[in-house]
């Protein structure tokens, strides 16, 4: 470790005077907050602040001073959307880790802190092994010490550095990263473990990625691979950040339409197999405590938002359109998270939301939003029940009904009030 902090020294101290503070928003129980915010300051000296900042408005409490600020992308994300004024310190740097920092989040937080702002890469295994502090596009540069070379059987990274394991060094780390090595600097080209196999066809989840931000309606995505409903094939997922476009056109079309015509513009430039199933609108995508966006987290948001549907009957009669399912209510299910943690219950809100989804789905009308009247909650519905929801579409489309039946009881019903 003292080999690491000295190489960390080389490159980062001539931002330092004796009296600089380090502060720090990330955990100090993780490797990064641990070397970087307390044994670094400890080894040389300097002194540091206890407390985690969790937010960027903790700032503007700190004691007037010099400081150096380690960080991660996601707080420095929410640091760039603020107007703080903190002038009373002096920043001499920020460092960050977990994910690349984009550059528009770069340039905003340089501004605001008068500083450099550098990324960090590495891991728990490999230590700190490389920094880049100008943009996207450049390079990373390795520590003293450290050198890169590229495997040429999978095009994988390979980290020599004299802080690995002992067992490591003589062969190097053998890292999943995709990479290309330049003139003594890592160009980093996506990850050889996210080439996902769906049936038997093999799959890349960053261009997947890269064909979702390219549509206007989308300002961030992320794919996950999920394991096939009802013992099917394995699918992929999008967890989605929309843009002001897409954010509008949700809510004029409904969840049904918009996933339709995301997946239509998709066939320009994906095959059918890497066509995203599953989606999930969120303001902002899950992280960890260290703004690192991982699997888990992103497979924890595509818990089944609707019950499934084990049996459906389409009956027309004249100008009566109806559609009775078979539901089954998945202990799983999101919308029991929280209803209520010892005693589970379907709540009416969400017997709603899935009557309009379904109502969407079947009768291709817009239900969420509408005016409702007539809604009685009957019986209570819990995990493992099957209730049959019948849905009935009147005459010239303006008033729809729903019904949840439990056997012989009725659980819950009400009216839609469609608007033309």
């Amino acid at each position: 470790m003292l080999a690491e902090i000295e190489a960390l020294e080389s490159v980062c101290g001539q931002y330092f005077s004796s009296d600089t503070r380090f502060a720090a928003s990330v955990p100090r129980q993780h490797f990064f907050g641990l070397i970087f915010a307390v044994l670094w300051p400890l080894v040389l000296g300097r002194p540091f602040i206890a407390e985690q900042l969790t937010y960027p408005e903790r700032l503007q409490s700190l004691p007037e001073g010099r400081y150096a600020l380690i960080t991660a992308p996601t707080f420095l994300k929410s640091l760039a959307a603020t107007s703080l004024e903190i002038s009373g310190m002096r920043w001499g740097l920020a460092i960050a880790a977990g994910a690349p920092l984009p550059d528009e989040i770069r340039r905003r937080c340089q501004t605001l802190l008068n500083a450099p702002v550098l990324d960090n890469f590495g891991s728990s295994e490999t230590g700190a092994v490389a920094w880049r502090g100008l943009s996207d596009a450049e390079g990373w540069r390795p520590y003293p010490g450290v050198r890169f070379s590229v495997e040429e059987a999978t095009s994988c990274l390979r980290i020599h550095s004299p802080w690995l394991a002992e067992q490591e060094r003589d062969h190097g780390f053998l890292t999943r990263d995709l990479a290309r090595v330049d003139q003594n600097q890592m160009f980093l080209r996506g990850r050889a473990d996210r080439i996902v196999k769906i049936g038997e066809n093999r799959v890349s989840l960053d261009q997947v990625e890269s064909a979702l931000i390219a549509l206007p309606e989308i300002d961030q995505a992320k794919v996950v691979l999920l394991a096939g409903q009802e013992g099917g094939r394995d699918e992929l997922g999008a967890a989605v950040c929309l843009a002001s476009a897409g954010a509008v056109r949700l809510g004029a079309e409904g969840k049904v339409r918009f996933d339709r015509a995301l997946r239509q513009r998709l066939r320009e430039f994906l095959p059918q197999i890497a066509l995203p199933r599953r989606w999930r609108y969120v303001s902002e995508m899950p992280v960890n405590a260290l703004g690192k966006i991982t699997r888990e987290a992103l497979k924890d948001i595509f818990a089944p938002q609707f019950p499934r549907v084990r049996a459906a009957r389409v009956e027309d009669a004249g100008e009566i359109r109806k559609v009775s399912l078979d539901l089954w209510l998945s202990p799983d299910l999101m919308s029991f998270a929280g209803h209520f943690p010892d005693c589970p219950i379907f709540p009416g809100v969400a017997q709603i939301d899935v009557a309009a989804h379904f109502a969407s789905f079947h009768f291709d009308v817009r239900a969420h939003g509408a005016d409702l009247s007539g809604v009685k909650f009957l019986k209570i519905l819990r995990p493992y029940d099957a209730p049959r929801l019948t849905l009935t579409l009147k005459p010239h489309g303006q008033t729809l009904e729903f019904l949840y039946t439990l056997g012989e009881r009725t659980a819950s019903k009400g009216i839609f009030h469609l608007k033309p």
